[in-house]
């Protein structure tokens, strides 16, 4: 659905009011929407509204019952209208607008206008539906919001029932990822990393500190051979092994060949 959007700040306006042109038969009322081709030429129809007609409405906000409107999302309002009077009436368009909650006179944004072309006989009711879109660039605040049915009886008059006036709420709508508040996280940590960076090469070019790649300079010269292991080192590597085992052995018994030995001679 295409949303008009006029004058995000407010401003006065002056309205003057043109009827649509229409035909009507015995069994029927046909409506000739209104086509505007330019501010200057036709004003909107929401200037100098004409009388209300014998109907009863009511409404509801099936979506958002609180009327607290999210600014850029849809909004849908169901309509009832109940024809109290003895003429017939041709439902013939809704349109709105969004206005200054202390002065009327301020007008923010028109709504879009739907035509319904509904015939409603006398004692009978009918259930509408209708849709408007505050616009994105809205601040979070309180705005009045009026909306508006036009409908002609079988004599060709016009009347108009404002069905909705009041004070509503626009928000913000919901994020499911706050793309800022994590780009803020990401600049808190980058400043973090920098400021040690910043405080550990400070240090270090004080000679408080040896870079780690000094320490592993003093740990071997280039060129140094690693340094032979000792007979101690090897015992220790081998220690508790089955090559450990066989060694005790093979002194065990070289000692008692050697013992022997000796005995002989003497």
């Amino acid at each position: 659905m295409r949303v008009k959007k006029r004058h995000l700040s407010p401003c006065p306006i002056k309205r003057s009011i043109a009827p649509p042109v229409h035909s009507c038969s015995s069994t029927q009322l046909r409506f000739l929407p209104l086509s505007i081709a330019s501010a200057e030429e036709v004003p909107h129809v929401l200037t100098n509204l004409p009388p209300s007609g014998e109907v009863t409405t009511g409404f509801f906000f099936p979506t958002y019952p609180n009327k607290k409107f999210p600014a850029g999302k849809l909004v849908d309002i169901a309509i009832g209208m109940h024809n109290d009077g003895t003429e017939t009436y041709n439902i013939s368009l809704i349109t709105g607008s969004l206005n200054s909650p202390t002065d009327f006179s301020l007008h923010v944004q028109n709504f879009t206008q739907m035509g319904y072309g509904h015939i409603l006989e006398p004692g009978q009711e009918v259930s509408l539906e209708y849709k408007f879109m505050p616009d994105h660039r809205l601040e979070p605040r309180d705005f009045t919001v009026a909306l508006t049915a036009f409908y002609s009886d079988s004599k060709g008059r016009w009347h108009s029932t404002t069905f909705f006036n009041q004070t509503i709420n626009i928000v913000e709508v919901k994020k499911m990822v706050d793309w800022e508040l994590l780009f803020l996280i990401a600049l808190f940590v980058a400043a973090i990393a920098a400021a040690a960076y910043s405080a550990y090469s400070y240090v270090v070019s004080l000679g408080w500190l040896k870079s780690q790649k000094k320490r592993q300079r003093a740990r071997r010269t280039p060129g140094e051979a690693p340094p032979a292991m000792t007979a101690e080192d090897h015992a220790d590597w081998v220690k508790g092994t089955p090559y450990d085992a066989f060694q005790k052995r093979a002194a065990k018994a070289k000692a008692g060949r050697s013992a022997s030995t000796t005995a002989d001679k003497k």
